[in-house]
């Protein structure tokens, strides 16, 4: 069941099912190659909210995405999905259809950090939608005896590319889905035409293990070639008790998540 925290700390929003990407409808799980069986409660990070600051100086805090938070994650995956160069949906998705792929495990935020008054630590960016800056999921890659290995999708918001944001959250995710119980990671469809993502994940030391030819049909390029990476999250060190880690470079993540998914920034 997902994890996405209220601010009253209860679960913001369940979702069950894996995408078939092609429909708005509620989705079924017999679309994909697999059917992801149930998975255990994740441990609950006791260390959210992370308090951290983009390579532009920005606060901002690392969480469980509240229920409040929702609506402005779904957004940010419409848009890119209307891009048509990062994920691999065609459709706009409804909320049924987000809570379903988004919210199927553990769902986080990277938000404006405000003090003890309730302002927004200063500097801010203007035009987020309820300060969220960017989003992202740990959810299996598959199921099963393999669910140990974890896959993610990643967004940022328009108003904060290229601030570190990207970077703040790839680093964040390799020590949570440690954290989480994941002993790797997996991503299924980075596409090649987003030489940003390619760099990002290669500087965090991800190994790419392969190539799926003609992966996407993508908007205003054609077919696309799509990398496969891997990490091996036993060899993580990060300790994020003691904080969060530098945002030292700001390359916007895209993944492609077996069993759907994708990232962008």
């Amino acid at each position: 069941s997902a994890r996405a925290r209220g601010s009253s700390g209860r679960a913001a929003s369940r979702g069950r099912g894996v995408s078939d990407g092609e429909t708005a409808q509620p989705l079924r799980a017999a679309a994909m190659a697999y059917v992801m069986e149930e998975k255990p409660p994740s441990p609950h990070l006791a260390y959210l909210p992370l308090a951290a600051t983009t390579r532009a100086g920005v606060a901002v805090e690392v969480d469980y995405a509240r229920d409040d938070e929702l609506e402005a994650c779904r957004a940010l995956l419409n848009a890119v999905i209307e891009e048509g160069q990062t994920y691999p949906f065609r459709n706009q998705m409804s909320p049924e259809t987000f809570k379903a792929y988004f919210l199927s495990n553990d769902a986080f935020v990277v938000r404006l950090r405000r003090g003890a008054d309730g302002a927004e630590a200063a500097p801010a960016i203007d035009g987020l939608d309820n300060g969220v800056l960017g989003c992202f999921y740990v959810k299996p890659n598959f199921p099963g005896r393999a669910s140990h290995i974890s896959n993610g999708g990643f967004l940022v918001a328009p108003r904060a590319r290229r601030q570190g944001v990207a970077s703040l959250m790839g680093r964040c995710y390799l020590a949570m889905a440690r954290d989480l119980g994941y002993r790797a990671s997996m991503f299924n469809l980075v596409f090649v035409s987003n030489a940003p993502s390619i760099r990002l994940w290669e500087n965090l030391g991800f190994t790419r293990t392969g190539t799926v030819p003609r992966a996407g049909d993508l908007k205003g390029l054609g077919y696309v070639d799509a990398a496969q990476y891997w990490y091996d999250l036993t060899t993580v060190t990060t300790d994020l008790t003691k904080g969060a880690p530098s945002a030292a470079s700001d390359a916007p993540p895209s993944d492609g998540g077996g069993g759907g998914g994708g990232g962008s920034g």
